[in-house]
């Protein structure tokens, strides 16, 4: 889809120039599993639903300012969590600017409240959003969820 020119630009309005997903594809306006988005337990109009270990890639022609974006992991309906997954689940999400780290948040967990991650995109060509995990027990992870991300002119 192209990119309209004269106006902010939700990122769900676009389709990735590349997906890299460890487990299943991405959802668009749904959790992983299918459910409204939502980061502790605060819903989120519109985002993108993913799974751990993964990253997707946007190409943006140099044609936006700023992007901003609400980053955490989605509860899915879940009000408690295993003990196991508390003690390792501490997930990493990157925004990358063509290759370049622009912001990064570490050690998020079950619970949390949004954060706003809103980095300046002046120039850049390829945008990536990466979830990475910490420790290597991956089963014990959530799904993340990107909520409510934007490209302003």
């Amino acid at each position: 889809k192209e990119i309209p020119a004269d106006r902010n630009v939700r990122l769900t309005e676009l389709w990735p120039a590349q997906i890299d997903t460890a487990r299943e594809p991405f959802r668009i306006n749904r959790s992983f599993k299918g459910l409204p988005l939502s980061i502790g337990h605060k819903r989120q109009q519109w985002g993108l639903g993913q799974w751990i270990e993964s990253a997707i890639t946007y190409d943006l022609g140099g044609q936006f300012k700023r992007f901003e974006v609400r980053a955490g992991i989605d509860a899915e309906g879940q009000k408690k969590i295993s003990e196991a997954r508390l003690d390792v689940e501490y997930t990493k999400f990157i925004i990358l600017g063509d290759g370049r780290e622009l912001d990064a948040l570490r050690s998020i967990q079950f619970g949390d409240k949004p954060y706003l991650m809103d980095v300046d995109v002046t120039g850049v060509k390829k945008l990536t959003l990466m979830v990475l995990r910490t420790y290597p027990q991956g089963w014990l992870y959530g799904n993340i969820c990107w909520g409510e991300p934007l490209l302003r002119k």
